[in-house]
């Protein structure tokens, strides 16, 4: 038997419904209080932790890599092991981005930033 994805879309995003079947009625109050916080809400704010395994490419528009940076979280997207975004719900951008300086990609060393 195949499982429902547990998911409610928001402009392009997936918000995890958890562990509820979405047809039973705690599911359906979970959806309900989802939709009703979606209406209201500003901002998803992201925060993932990744352990020293991230990988971060600068791809040219036709999506070929030019640079990749793996490691730690650089500066520009988090800190450390955290990638911490604030994305606006309407416009799907990331709230406060600053374009990315080859500081945050490689230290003054010139070895590459951790």
């Amino acid at each position: 038997m195949q499982q429902k994805e547990r998911t409610h879309k928001v402009t392009g995003l997936n918000i995890d419904l958890g562990a509820s079947d979405p047809e039973d009625e705690e599911g359906k109050a979970l959806k309900k209080k989802v939709k009703a916080a979606i209406k209201r809400a500003k901002f998803v704010h992201i925060e993932a932790r990744s352990k020293d395994l991230t990988i971060v490419g600068l791809a040219s528009k036709s999506g070929r890599w030019l640079y990749s940076h793996e490691g730690y979280v650089p500066p520009f997207l988090g800190n450390g092991d955290e990638v911490i975004l604030k994305v606006d719900i309407n416009t799907g951008r990331i709230v406060g981005w600053n374009k990315p300086k080859v500081s945050d990609f490689v230290g003054t060393d010139g070895e590459k930033a951790d």
